[in-house]
C-alpha cells in the first residue's frame, strides 16, 4: 500500500490558502478603504480570520476525509477523480460568491449573506443594480483565481492523494478516521463553551476591519440556517382604542418629573447589569429582606425603579435593550446580525460625546450570541473577558463568578 499520511492536511491547507488569498482579494480590491488600516490591524484580519477560514475548510473537508477513510479499508478504491471533480465544483461557486461579494459590499457595507436571496425573484431590479457594476473587472477575477486554484489542485495537491490499497492495514484506517473525527474541532471553532460565531474574528473598532475577517461562504450559510425568517406573524395586535390606551399610561406630564438628580456635572457612571434575577429576593422591590443587603442600600440613596421589567427572555436580548433602547424580538436578535448592530444607538456612543473614555467588563464568553461584536461596534476603549482571569478563577463553566469580576474591576 502506498499511503500518504500528508494529504489530509494538504487538502485542508490547500482551502485555507484560497480563502487566505480571498481576503487579499477583498483588501486591494477594496483598497482606498483598506489604506487607512495599520499593518497591525492588517495583519488580524488575517490572524483572527482564521477561525471562520478553518471552520469552513473543515466543512469542506468532510467529504474528501470521508473517501480517504473508505480508500483505507476498501481494496482497490480510486479517489483521486472523485476528490478532484469534487473540488472543482465546490471552487467554481465559492470564487463566484467571493467575486460577487466584491462588488456587492461597496455597494451595501456588509459582507454577503442571505439578503442577496431576496432579489433573485425581482430580476429587473438585480439587474439594475448589477449594470453599473464593473463585469469585466469582476468576471476577469473570477476566471483568473477559479484556473489558478483548479490548476493548483491537479498540478500540485493530487499527487499526494493516496493510490488504491491492496492490502487493508490497521493504522491508515484509524489515522483516517481519527482525522475524520478531529475536525469537529475546527468547525465549532474549538472546545470552548460557545459554538464559533461571526465574533469570533471581531477584534477592532474599525467596522471594515472587522468585516474583512469574516469567511464570505460561513457568513452565507450562516445566515440561511439561523431560524430567523418565520413568515408567520408572532405578534398579537390590539385595538386601536387599547394600544392607544397602554401607550398613553406610558407618558407621565412634566410637572411630575423630578428636578436635578446628579450633584455633579459629569458623575462617574458605573452601570452594573444582573441577570437571571428575581425581584422576590430584593427586599427594597417588596421581596424577602436581608438576601441583598448591598442593594437595599443603594436603593434609598438614589433613584428606584419599582415598576420596570425585563425586555426579553434571553441575555442577548435584554443587553441590547438595554444599551441600545431596543426593543426584543421574538423569534430572533438583532444582535445575531453584525450588520445590523452597526447603525443601533448606543448608551457609550453618546457618552463618548461627552468625553467619557468607556470600559466593558464580563466574565465570561463574549463570543456568546455575538456579543463581542455588538460591543465592538459601541466602541468601548476596553474590553474585559474571561481570558483575562486566570484559568484557576474559573468557577463556573461560562468563565468567573461576580465576585471575581468585581475584585478585578
Amino acid at each position: 500500500m502506498n499511503y500518504k499520511f500528508q494529504q489530509h492536511f494538504l487538502y485542508f491547507t490547500y482551502w485555507l490558502i484560497f480563502f487566505i488569498v480571498s481576503k487579499t482579494i477583498f483588501l486591494v480590491y477594496h483598497y482606498k478603504t483598506a489604506s487607512s488600516l495599520t499593518r497591525v490591524d492588517t495583519a488580524n484580519i488575517f490572524l483572527h480570520g482564521l477561525y471562520l477560514d478553518a471552520s469552513f475548510s473543515a466543512y469542506i473537508c468532510i467529504v474528501p476525509f470521508l473517501l480517504f477513510f473508505f480508500q483505507a479499508i476498501i481494496k482497490k478504491l480510486r479517489i483521486g477523480k472523485i476528490i478532484s471533480v469534487y473540488t472543482t465544483l465546490l471552487i467554481l461557486p465559492i470564487t463566484f460568491l467571493t467575486i460577487a461579494d466584491l462588488e456587492l459590499y461597496s455597494a451595501w457595507g456588509f459582507r454577503l449573506d442571505s439578503t442577496a436571496s431576496q432579489y433573485l425573484f425581482t430580476p429587473q431590479e438585480m439587474t439594475a443594480s448589477v449594470s453599473s457594476s464593473p463585469i469585466l473587472l469582476l468576471l476577469s477575477i473570477y476566471l483568473l483565481i477559479s484556473s489558478i486554484f483548479i490548476w493548483l489542485y491537479n498540478s500540485v495537491f493530487k499527487k499526494h492523494i493516496s493510490s488504491p490499497v491492496t492490502e487493508i492495514k490497521i493504522l491508515p484506517a484509524v489515522y483516517c478516521f481519527f482525522f475524520l473525527l478531529f475536525l469537529f474541532v475546527p468547525i465549532r471553532g474549538g472546545f470552548q463553551q460557545i459554538p464559533i460565531n461571526q465574533s469570533n474574528v471581531y477584534f477592532s473598532d474599525k467596522i471594515f476591519a472587522n468585516h474583512a475577517a469574516i469567511n464570505v461562504p460561513w457568513n452565507l450559510i450562516h445566515s440561511f440556517l439561523r431560524k430567523d425568517f418565520d413568515k408567520k406573524n408572532p405578534y398579537l395586535y390590539l385595538s386601536d382604542h387599547e394600544a392607544r390606551r397602554y401607550i398613553d399610561s406610558l407618558y407621565i406630564s412634566e410637572k411630575n418629573l423630578p428636578g436635578k438628580i446628579f450633584t455633579s456635572l459629569k458623575p462617574n457612571i458605573i452601570l452594573i447589569i444582573l441577570e437571571s434575577y428575581t425581584s422576590k429576593f430584593i427586599g427594597c422591590l417588596g421581596g424577602e429582606t436581608g438576601i441583598t443587603p448591598n442593594i437595599d442600600k443603594i436603593a434609598k440613596e438614589g433613584i428606584l425603579f419599582s415598576n420596570i421589567y425585563a425586555s426579553g427572555d434571553r441575555s442577548e436580548k435584554g443587553l441590547v435593550a438595554l444599551l441600545s433602547g431596543y426593543p426584543t424580538q421574538t423569534i430572533t436578535s438583532i444582535i445575531k446580525s453584525p450588520v445590523k448592530t452597526e447603525g443601533l444607538p448606543h448608551l457609550n456612543k453618546i457618552l463618548e460625546q461627552q468625553g467619557y473614555h468607556s470600559s466593558y467588563y464580563y466574565g465570561g464568553e463574549l463570543a456568546f450570541a455575538n456579543i463581542k461584536s455588538y460591543i465592538l461596534n459601541a466602541g468601548y476603549n476596553k474590553l474585559i473577558s474571561k481570558y483575562d482571569f486566570d484559568k484557576s478563577d474559573y468557577n463556573s463553566k461560562w468563565g468567573v463568578h461576580d465576585h471575581v469580576l468585581l475584585n478585578k474591576f
